[in-house]
């Protein structure tokens, strides 16, 4: 990312552009001015993708250099270096978007801070973007090949089995998928096949991967060497990507079917465990409690509880966009620790609570 750096202080615009390993941070400065009129016209001229700016300069203010750049380009983010007494100015820029406002004096983390939180934002809609654009050309190629694929018949029966399938039956649906991908022999007609339906599938409950994860990995397959190679990954990768249903499946024990009944119920109890659970309520042996959970959900306890409280979460998140995080935290069992959900929430999801609520905005107007 390109960043122009402008304050009339000597010192301040040279310190900043100077002091701080720009290069590591994956920042180009492509200017340093002394007033907003060189500055504008840098914007100008260099198309930087953040600006750090002062607000008092000679020429024009840093105030009406965002006013005039944001009828240019909306895109460019702004960091306002300020005084404390200029605090009324920051508030009137923050009408053109601008979301970073360092008080001066300010160090060199705060600054660093600044430019990585701008940058989680910019690549995070750069994702989206790609996920969209990828997504759409895969899916219409994807609609013209499966017609004639028998694959992709078998294939989408199969997974639709999988919400319903215990542990033995998976690992027979799976087998299944990897003998009827068997025959396809063009590497490039796999990889496509395979693409759509993973895109296809994307927003079912039981996929654990975001939809940024699968497309790094329709793009992974795509620089494989062989279509016994993609072949080979997708046999490893999709019980990993479709995981088992998050409820009591047929055959599932009674003590199971009430542990599940119990996480549904009690959700918002940051206090659940599988010990208490099979000691106070169940009045059996933990260990073999445990082992049994595993064995007929496909879940450890604690994945299982993780993975539920997730989901939900996403729930909420959807329903109302304007929730506070920290009351969602609070509704799935994570107290008031909203750090620790926001950990548990990108591990599950890929984002973390606000980019998920961005995220979705955005697939909801298109």
């Amino acid at each position: 990312m390109r960043l122009i750096i402008a304050d009339d202080e000597k010192v301040i615009r040279e310190t900043i552009s100077s002091f701080i390993n720009w290069k590591s941070l994956g920042i180009e400065v492509v200017a340093t001015c002394k007033d907003g009129i060189e500055a504008y016209n840098a914007i100008v001229d260099e198309y930087p993708d953040i600006v750090l700016t002062d607000i008092k300069m000679p020429g024009i203010t840093g105030l009406e250099l965002i006013e005039r750049i944001h009828k240019l380009d909306q895109h460019i983010e702004f960091i306002i270096l300020s005084g404390y007494e200029e605090f009324s100015f920051a508030k009137e820029a923050m009408k053109y978007g601008v979301r970073h406002y360092l008080l001066k004096p300010c160090n060199e983390k705060q600054i660093i801070t600044a430019v990585q939180e701008i940058q989680q934002h910019w690549y995070m809609n750069e994702a989206d973007s790609r996920w969209k654009r990828e997504s759409a050309a895969i899916q219409q190629s994807f609609q013209t090949q499966s017609a004639r694929s028998d694959f992709v018949q078998v294939l989408e029966q199969k997974l639709e089995s999988l919400d319903v399938a215990d542990g033995r039956e998976r690992n027979m649906i799976f087998a299944e998928i990897g003998r009827t991908a068997a025959p396809i022999a063009d590497q490039d007609t796999l990889v496509l096949l395979a693409s759509g339906l993973l895109l296809k599938y994307a927003d079912r409950s039981n996929v654990s991967y975001s939809p940024m994860q699968l497309m790094d990995y329709i793009t992974e397959l795509r620089q494989m060497k062989s279509a016994d190679a993609v072949k080979e990954s997708l046999k490893n990768r999709l019980p990993v990507i479709f995981q088992p249903p998050l409820t009591a499946s047929k055959g599932t024990a009674d003590f199971i079917n009430r542990i599940i009944s119990y996480i549904d119920n009690n959700l918002a109890d940051p206090d659940i465990s599988l010990k208490n659970l099979s000691e106070q309520h169940l009045f059996m042996n933990v260990d073999y409690v445990s082992k049994q959970f595993a064995r007929q959900t496909g879940y450890r306890f604690s994945d299982f509880l993780n993975r539920k409280r997730v989901e939900t979460a996403k729930q909420l998140l959807t329903q109302n966009a304007d929730v506070q995080i920290q009351d969602v935290a609070e509704k799935v069992g994570f107290g008031n620790n909203p750090q620790y959900f926001c950990l548990i929430f990108k591990k599950y999801t890929g984002l973390t609570p606000s980019a998920y609520i961005s995220s979705w905005k955005k697939n909801a107007l298109t």
